[in-house]
This record gives C-alpha cells, structure tokens and sequence, in this order.
C-alpha cells in the first residue's frame, strides 16, 4: 500500500466497500475505503482512501493515501499521500507530504518535526496567511 518497503507487511484489517455507507465514527485498525464515510476515522494503523472513496470527516492514522475525497481534518503520526485524482479539503499535519500530480490539496498544511522527543508543529514563512492556499497539480 505504501511504497517504503518497511511498510509492506502492514495489513488491511477492515475495507468499507463501494457500496457501503457508513455515518458516525470508526475506530479502527488498518483501514481501506472504497464506499462512503459521514464522521471520524480513528486508525492504530494506515488509512487508504481508494478511487471511489469519499470520507467526510476527520482523519486520525499513522499514515494514509487519498485517491478519492476526502473533506476535513487529518492529524498523522507520519506520510500524507495524495494520488492523481486525489482531493483533500480542510487541515493536514503530519511529517511527510507527498502530492502527485494531478491531486488537489485546498486547505492548510502543519509538518510536524521532532524537538526533544515531542512533537511539534513548525513554523515557516509562507505567501499565505496560516499557511493557507491552493496546492495542486496538472499535466499542462
């Protein structure tokens, strides 16, 4: 699911299926959606968000993919990948970002480093007010 290789033994435990709605909130282990999700996700593991999956909702995961849509807050412990196709509305922090081309980040941005074993949120100048903008990418 993630392209480090250190990642590949990390299962899938639950998989909400394209034609699955689901409202409230999940808490879960690792966690593929293809279906639909009205609330907040709680994962100890990683979080996928396939083609046809939408959450609205916050996010809480050691890392997750976007390749569908995805409206809210997400708070990882790591990665943020946003697929071609992709789009992500509302807040991220996490430590590593990575947007492909052709995905939509439209909100603000928080990379979290390490300082004296804590976690924190860094603080860099920025054209935007907040951090706040448009980022997003197209074959032109």
């Amino acid at each position: 699911m993630f392209r480090k290789s250190s990642d590949a033994g990390k299962a899938i435990e639950t998989v909400i299926g394209k034609n699955t709605r689901l409202e409230g909130k999940l808490e879960v282990g690792g966690l593929r959606v293809e279906g639909s999700i009205q609330g907040d996700i709680e994962s100890t593991g990683d979080v996928s968000i396939g083609p046809t999956g939408v959450v609205l909702g916050g996010i809480k995961a050691k890392n997750a993919i976007i390749a569908g849509k995805v409206q809210g807050e997400v708070e990882l412990e790591q990665r943020l990948e946003i697929l071609s196709g992709g789009y992500l509305e509302g807040t991220a922090a996490m430590r590593t970002l990575v947007i492909d081309e052709g995905a939509v980040f439209k909100g603000q941005c928080d990379m979290l480093t390490e300082d004296n074993g804590q976690v924190r949120s860094g603080k860099h100048p920025s054209k935007h007010p907040k951090g706040e903008g448009v980022a997003s990418s197209s074959t032109a």
